[in-house]
């Protein structure tokens, strides 16, 4: 389906978009999943293939509605690793929503925050704060910088009282 576009209404896919489609599943780490139906994967691994599916077309830009929903943590770091391997190697603009602002803090050039009756729009490190956070989620929030030997990691971290409202 991913290679849709590039074929004739009454051809089929060429052994080229055969390959094209194994070397994308084989980047991605899903090869082993290729001969599966999609009623027996799981939702993460369902969410890699739609991925992978996309790929494949050999998009300019990819739009992306929560890519890391309903993945563990093993897969998002997956697909946010596979976003940024898209923008940087192949050239790849990438529009993602989510609702965990420390993974734009780690991946994002631009961002934006939509609230009710507005937005902002802007360089990552200047929209994602505490203050605007505030502002656009209702909820109190630190940033904390995490540092190991290899990076300085942002992330933010919900400081409301968990039990009172």
């Amino acid at each position: 389906m991913g290679r849709a576009k590039y074929l004739n209404i009454f051809s089929t896919p060429s052994k080229s978009d055969y390959d094209i489609v194994e070397k994308v599943l084989d980047e991605m780490g899903i090869l082993h999943l290729k001969d599966r139906k999609c009623s027996e994967l799981s939702g993460g691994q369902l969410q890699l293939v739609f991925l992978a599916r996309a790929l494949v077309g050999e998009p300019k830009i990819l739009i992306l509605d929560e890519p890391e929903s309903h993945l563990d943590f093993k897969n998002q770091t997956k697909i946010l690793r596979t976003i940024v391997q898209l923008a940087k190697k192949k050239n790849i603009t990438c529009i993602f929503n989510t609702h965990y602002p420390e993974y734009a803090l780690r991946i994002s050039d631009k961002s934006m925050l939509i609230g009710k009756d507005d937005y902002i729009i802007g360089k990552t490190s200047e929209i994602i704060n505490e203050e605007n956070l505030k502002k656009y989620f209702g909820i109190n929030t630190k940033i904390i910088e995490i540092e190991d030997e290899k990076q300085k990691i942002k992330s933010v971290v919900i400081t409301d009282n968990l039990e009172k409202e």
